[in-house]
């Protein structure tokens, strides 16, 4: 099924799903089965992740990356172990 603005198609659902042309506007969150991923204010945000499995990490490298390892704590890993958590850079205080 596809949909059209003045006559030409800019969009389409099929059997692997929404497919847009051109720009989409978003009035509202973006949700991935019930979970924000991209708010209203421009704001991704993700899961806390895990060392075993981070919340920011490559297709070809699933345990390296980004993650929350507790509050106020960003943590990195490699190969599934925490390989450096930095809680000492608090913006909100500087």
């Amino acid at each position: 099924m596809g949909f059209s603005v003045a006559g030409v198609e800019t969009g389409r659902f099929d059997t692997t799903g929404l497919k847009v042309t051109g720009n989409a506007n978003v009035t509202s969150n973006i949700q991935i089965n019930g979970t924000t991923i991209l708010t209203s204010a421009s704001l991704a945000q993700a899961a806390n992740g895990a060392a075993a499995g981070p919340a920011y990490s490559f297709n070809s490298e699933t345990t390296m990356g980004m993650l929350r390892s507790a509050a106020g704590i960003l943590g990195f890993a490699t190969a599934s172990t925490g390989a450096r958590e930095n809680g000492l850079y608090r913006p909100e205080t500087c």
